[in-house]
């Protein structure tokens, strides 16, 4: 009976022994263990339109789907949304937030809800592996790691012009440059945010991705753990009045010219103006997308520039509008402009001419680039005239179409490796054939003194003759498969 006593006591404590070391690991497990962080639930994104001055509220719920407290819960610094700061909100737990949209001008785009979590991990010294590849990319992006931790990124570009620059995407600076099949480390001993890419021939080729490195142990907010809600603001002003006064209606200029002129525009109502924008065919003004108070005037500079191109558009007057528009009527004035006779040529010719012109353009740039392709200025004439069909939704280039003009850059220095090679090779043996042509002369040379006779001189003649009827042959040979390889390779990547 003792005996069964002693065991279920000895039980009993391993039991609870057994539950203080399953709190400890929870306890070190679950802040490494990413659910879904702070969510929005059902509703993530908002159509607000709001009065100018005059703030707007709109609710959602948030929950905490972390193992986690998540504490000091409020929006990162930003003039569009406001909320009271929450101080606690428990794994689980869902809460009914009112926010304030307080923007007086329009936005559309994403604000972060931060929350912060208690930790105590200690020093991990981890090591996270990240694959790079020319198709796709790296193999983790956006992530956290712990103060102590490493990032290997491996260079998986298996070829011999497969060399990488890891870019630091904040400063624009190069951290290294990755060898072609190597990898590279670097331990992070501080918390900070790391957004980078990788480029290659001045191109980033992979995603902008941010390593956030969290601190050890102390109140800590991990990026990836935020929530985000999407706004989509539109503010409308209350209507006001206003003035539009152009001193000169006609004009009277030859193609090539361009005319300067002022207007004036005034605030006449008893609202501010909002986002004044100026409009006109072949107007450019000095100043555009302004606000004006009331009673508030402003002089405006403006010039004509004719958009003209063919003959038959000269010798006559062109009806333009100016307009202004805003919380306001849209107001317009018209003036004429009369352009004088000019012999432009007519559209067949003046399209053949532009298309030679950018040709010859295009070719120039694109010789130069090949030759310096880590010139800054040859990113942005390729991006304007070379591969413009590349441009991705936000003006920049698409990496598709990065990879594809990497991609030639490669087969172009791979054949012009191979044509210095054959170049090589041929320059070798057209050395031996000199060296053989040397020796014979200088035979025949030794010959002619033994001989010292008219019939020697003849064979001297032939020989030389014969001589030189190989090399000037084979040196055209060789100077015209130079240019066939270099036209072949210009034609099969233009």
């Amino acid at each position: 009976m003792v005996v069964i006593k002693k065991k279920i006591k000895i039980k009993k404590k391993m039991i609870k022994n057994n539950k203080y070391l399953l709190i400890i690991l929870i306890s070190l497990i679950l802040p490494i263990v990413s659910a879904n962080g702070l969510t929005l639930i059902n509703q993530t994104s908002f159509d607000v339109n709001k009065t100018f001055n005059i703030n707007k509220n709109i609710t959602f719920q948030l929950k905490n789907e972390e193992p986690v407290i998540f504490k000091n819960i409020n929006f990162e610094e930003n003039t569009y949304i406001a909320m009271n700061k929450i101080d606690n909100l428990s794994s689980g737990s869902t809460i009914n937030v009112t926010a304030t949209i307080i923007s007086d001008s329009d936005f559309s785009g994403t604000v972060k809800l931060k929350g912060f979590y208690e930790s105590q991990l200690g020093s991990q010294n981890l090591t996270h592996f990240i694959n790079v590849s020319y198709t796709n990319g790296l193999t983790k992006c956006d992530f956290s790691i712990t103060k102590g931790d490493s990032i290997n990124w491996n260079n998986l570009i298996n070829i011999s012009t497969g060399d990488i620059k890891l870019m630091n995407a904040e400063t624009l600076q190069e951290v290294t440059t990755i060898s072609y099949g190597t990898n590279y480390s670097q331990i992070f001993e501080t918390p900070i945010s790391f957004p980078y890419y990788f480029s290659r021939y001045g191109f980033r080729f992979t995603d902008i991705c941010t390593i956030t490195v969290l601190d050890t142990s102390g109140l800590i907010n991990d990026p990836n753990l935020d929530a985000l809600i999407t706004l989509d603001i539109e503010v409308e002003y209350e209507v006001t009045d206003m003035e539009l006064t152009v001193l000169t209606t006609n004009y009277s200029m030859t193609p090539s010219q361009t005319k300067e002129d002022i207007l004036s525009v005034k605030n006449i109502g008893s609202n501010i103006a909002k986002n004044i924008k100026l409009s006109g065919e072949w107007i450019l003004f000095s100043t555009n997308n302004f606000d004006l108070d009331p009673g508030e005037s402003k002089n405006i500079g403006y010039t004509i520039v004719p958009n003209i191109l063919l003959t038959n558009e000269t010798n006559k007057t062109h009806l333009k509008n100016i307009s202004i528009e805003g919380n306001f009527l849209t107001l317009e004035k018209n003036i004429s402009i009369f352009i004088h006779y000019m012999n432009l040529g007519n559209s067949s010719e003046i399209s053949a001419s532009l298309k030679e012109l950018m040709e010859n353009y295009a070719e120039i740039i694109k010789a130069y680039c090949n030759d310096y392709p880590d010139e800054e200025v040859c990113s942005k004439l390729i991006e304007k005239i070379i591969i413009g069909e590349g441009l991705n939704e936000t003006g920049g280039l698409s990496l598709d179409f990065v990879k594809g003009f990497i991609d030639f850059i490669d087969q172009w220095t791979l054949q012009n490796n191979r044509n210095k090679e054959n170049q090589l090779n041929m320059s070798s043996k057209i050395d031996m054939i000199v060296n053989s042509s040397n020796s014979t002369n200088n035979e025949v040379i030794s010959i002619k003194e033994d001989v010292k006779g008219t019939t020697s001189g003849l064979y001297l003649f032939i020989i030389l003759v014969i001589g030189l009827g190989v090399l000037i042959p084979l040196y055209f040979v060789v100077e015209h498969f130079k240019v066939k390889k270099e036209q072949e390779l210009v034609g099969k990547y233009y």
